[in-house]
């Protein structure tokens, strides 16, 4: 993990500025020169709407708009600036149910909190050295996948089931 992050840009969004804070000091003391900070997810299109960044790092829940549909909006709204912004997520949950929402809605990368330097940086250094290409599928949605987790992804989408026949059912 050798990537000069000194070039690179990045967008903050979360509405704890504790949390901002903590991601621009870990950001800071690894390279990281230009960081812009906003609220919530709209302040954050917004922000996209001025000047791209390299790479944006969201927190799930904010309010007025969450990170999740931030970005929803990025990702399939034909008036969004940055479809292929690289984007992270931070999720304090512990559902699995709600990972799959993540990657339907197309987030580059999941950091879980309690955040650790490490896990953060690493998501960090894959986006940059490893970029992959989005992918849609028939849903609209996209993510970012490696070419091998493409066919991956397409063979084990589950199938919907067909409802039982109502022929020979009373009314």
């Amino acid at each position: 993990m050798t990537s000069n992050l000194s070039c690179l840009s990045f967008l903050l969004v979360g509405n704890n500025q504790h949390m901002r804070r903590l991601l621009r000091l870990i950001l800071e003391n690894h390279g990281v020169t230009s960081l812009t900070e906003v609220r919530d997810g709209s302040e954050a299109i917004e922000a996209v709407r001025h000047k791209v960044p390299d790479i944006l790092i969201a927190d799930w829940v904010m309010t007025p708009m969450d990170g999740l549909d931030m970005t929803r909006y990025l990702r399939q709204s034909e008036k969004s600036p940055a479809q292929g912004l690289p984007i992270i997520l931070l999720a304090s949950t512990a559902d699995g149910n709600l990972l799959p929402l993540a990657v339907a809605a197309g987030v580059s990368e999941i950091v879980p909190k309690p955040l650790f330097v490490k896990t953060l940086m690493a998501s960090v250094h894959g986006i940059i050295e490893n970029p992959r290409p989005l992918f849609r599928n028939s849903g609209g949605s996209s993510r970012r996948y490696r070419a091998d987790e493409q066919k991956k992804a397409e063979d084990s989408t589950p199938k919907r089931p067909r409802p039982p026949s109502r022929e020979g059912l009373a009314p």
